[in-house]
C-alpha cells in the first residue's frame, strides 16, 4: 500500500495536528518566543477538546506546559487552576499513572508553599508522597518533597516532624555538603532531647 492510498479518519486527523501544534509549540519555547508557544500550546488544548476524548496522557502533557507559563510568571494561583484540571484527568485513570500524579500533587504544593499557605502545601506534598508509594519517583524528587516537608512543619513549630522530613530526606539521598549532614544531626539530637 503506498501512502497516498491509507485512509485517515477526521479524529486522526484532530489529534495529528495537535501533536504538531504541540511540537511546534515546544520549539517556539525553545527559542524564547513564550507568547507564541503559548498560543500554540492553547492551540492544541483547543484542537484535544475538540475530539470529545481529551482525558488522556497527551492532554496533560499540553497543560502542564501551559502552567509553566504562569510558573515562570509567579502566577502561582493559575498555575494551580491549570494542574488541577491536569489532575482530573490523571484520576480518569484510577489504577494507572501514579508517578505522573505525585508530580501534580508535588507541584501544586509547590505552588501553594511559594504562596505561604502552608497547610495546604502538606496536604499536597503529602497526596503526592501517597502516589509516589504506588510508582517511585527518581531519589531527587523523594528528597525534595522531604526536605520541603521538614521546612513547612518547622514554620509551623512542630521541630519534631521537621527533623524526622530532613533526617529521611537525608537518608534516601545524603547531601554532598558534609555542614548539611552535620546541621541535621544537631537538629536531630536538640529536638530528641
Amino acid at each position: 500500500k503506498s501512502i497516498e492510498n491509507i485512509k485517515v479518519s477526521k479524529l486522526d486527523k484532530v489529534k495529528l495536528k495537535s501533536k504538531i501544534l504541540f511540537i511546534e509549540a515546544k520549539i517556539a519555547r525553545s527559542e524564547n518566543d513564550i507568547d507564541k508557544s503559548n498560543s500554540l500550546f492553547n492551540e492544541a488544548l483547543q484542537n484535544q477538546i475538540s475530539t470529545g476524548k481529551y482525558n488522556n496522557p497527551f492532554t496533560c502533557l499540553i497543560l502542564r506546559n501551559i502552567a509553566t507559563k504562569y510558573r515562570e510568571n509567579s502566577e502561582f494561583e493559575k498555575a494551580i487552576e491549570i494542574y488541577k484540571r491536569e489532575r482530573e484527568i490523571w484520576d480518569y485513570y484510577k489504577d494507572y499513572f501514579y508517578y505522573q500524579k505525585g508530580i501534580n500533587y508535588y507541584n501544586v504544593g509547590t505552588f501553594y508553599y511559594e504562596l505561604t499557605e502552608i497547610d495546604a502545601a502538606i496536604d499536597n506534598y503529602n497526596k503526592a508522597k501517597i502516589n509516589w508509594g504506588k510508582e517511585q519517583p527518581t531519589k531527587n524528587y523523594q528528597r525534595y518533597l522531604h526536605e520541603a516537608l521538614g521546612d513547612l512543619y518547622f514554620e509551623k513549630g512542630d521541630k519534631k516532624s521537621a527533623s524526622y522530613y530532613w533526617i529521611e530526606a537525608n537518608r534516601i539521598l545524603p547531601p554532598k555538603n558534609k555542614d548539611i549532614t552535620d546541621d541535621i544531626l544537631v537538629l536531630e539530637q536538640k529536638t530528641n532531647d
